[in-house]
């Protein structure tokens, strides 16, 4: 029993840290995009003061303003979806919501600082794991029972050597109306069935 509480601890505690990290990592890339939107947006405006605004390089710095928006609008949704997901792996009431302080997971040593947390389960030794190995190997298994089913046609093979044998015996009569010499008739009868 505390072996498998053990189990469950150790399960819930690396939920958590898996949910942490991914979130960590969807802040991460939504920081790197708003960094990059800002310098595009001083490069957009860098290109306007120089040239016209139908240049092809100002174009450019929009369309990829542009695409970098829609970008930063995805970032988001993942951010928000790492965020439900890592309350959820908490288990807490729908009212509270928790987020990380951390908005980018390469600035600081953040992966370092998220441990593994220590798994107190007892490790069975080599000859326990072969056992239960072999025990449920699917090819041992099937092995099985092909040596059953090879028993029981076997044990039906026997059984069809020795023939079948029925005795029939019994006492009859037929009156004298249903004879065909009109008299009274009995007799015994015998039979045999190979």
């Amino acid at each position: 029993m505390n072996n498998g509480v053990n189990s469950k601890e150790f399960n819930i505690k690396m939920n958590v840290r898996e949910k942490y990290i991914n979130l960590a990592y969807k802040k991460s890339i939504l920081f790197i995009l708003n960094n990059r939107y800002e310098l595009l947006k001083q490069v957009l405006k860098i290109e306007k003061d120089q040239s016209s605004e139908d240049d092809i390089d100002v174009i450019q710095a929009q369309i990829a303003i542009n695409k970098l928006e829609g970008e930063i609008s995805v970032a988001r949704k993942d951010v928000k979806e790492a965020l439900l997901k890592f309350n959820e792996v908490l288990n807490i009431a729908d009212k509270e919501r928790f987020d990380i302080i951390d908005n980018n997971l390469f600035d600081n040593k953040l992966i370092l600082d998220v441990t593994v947390p220590d798994c107190k389960l007892e490790i069975p030794s080599v000859d326990d794991i072969i056992k239960a190995g072999i025990q449920n190997m699917y090819d041992v298994m099937e092995a099985k029972k092909k040596i059953e089913t090879a028993k029981y046609l076997l044990s039906q093979a026997k059984r069809q050597r020795i023939p079948d044998i029925e005795l029939q015996s019994g006492w009859a009569f037929e009156n004298k109306h249903s004879s065909d010499d009109g008299t009274f008739k009995n007799g015994a009868y015998l039979g045999v069935n190979f």
